[in-house]
């Protein structure tokens, strides 16, 4: 064993016994998905992946995502006997929010919201297996609002988003005032009948 050869493996067990991480410990390098139209797909955006598992997992990641847009994403396995596993993930590679695996079906496919971005992992286990990934963000779902200004006429109409509560109330108000009023003149006209007999009756 020569000098050179001596000193690489003194400094390999160094590492070992550190326990400093070699490349094969290195995280798996993240490849970020562009979601493009295409034929046939006539809502939303979509992306293909075609690839083999590796000894670590494939990690795609898909940016700039609204939460009203819905997402798909499929994870087909070539071959029907492989089981591959899909994981998506919000803020951390190693905890997925959502996890499945394509099993006897050969398909695993989960559909989500989510706002900002999210990370995609393909691993199986066994290393070279085929697969095909598509990831799919749709176009905005926007619900229209009703307007909360009603216009003179449809209030006249009853149409306001009470029904036809509000005028109904405003109706029943007014004969109700009425009815007051003329309790009150008739209470006015017996006390002032009863005040003449006092006086005619002192007299």
């Amino acid at each position: 064993m020569n000098r050179v050869t001596w000193l690489f493996s003194i400094g390999l067990l160094a590492l070992l016994a550190t326990g400093v991480p070699l490349a094969a410990d290195k995280p798996p390098p993240v490849k970020k998905l562009a979601l493009k139209k295409a034929d046939g797909v006539d809502n939303g955006r979509i992306a293909f992946v075609e690839a083999r598992t590796g000894p670590q997992e494939r990690r795609y990641l898909v940016t700039n995502v609204l939460v009203t847009q819905p997402v798909r994403v499929t994870l087909d396995a070539v071959e029907p006997g492989d089981d591959l596993q899909l994981r998506v993930s919000k803020s951390k590679w190693t905890e997925p929010v959502h996890e499945l695996s394509t099993g006897g079906a050969g398909r695993a496919q989960v559909t989500f919201r989510t706002q900002g971005e999210f990370g995609v992992a393909v691993s199986g286990a066994d290393v070279g297996k085929p697969y095909r990934l598509a990831v799919w963000v749709g176009d905005e779902v926007r619900h229209p609002m009703r307007s909360v200004v009603v216009p003179k006429s449809q209030w006249n109409e009853g149409d306001t988003l009470g029904g036809k509560a509000a005028p109904a109330a405003s109706a029943g108000l007014g004969w109700a005032v009425w009815l007051g009023l003329g309790l009150l003149a008739i209470i006015a006209a017996l006390l002032a009948v009863i005040v003449l007999r006092k006086k005619g009756e002192e007299e």
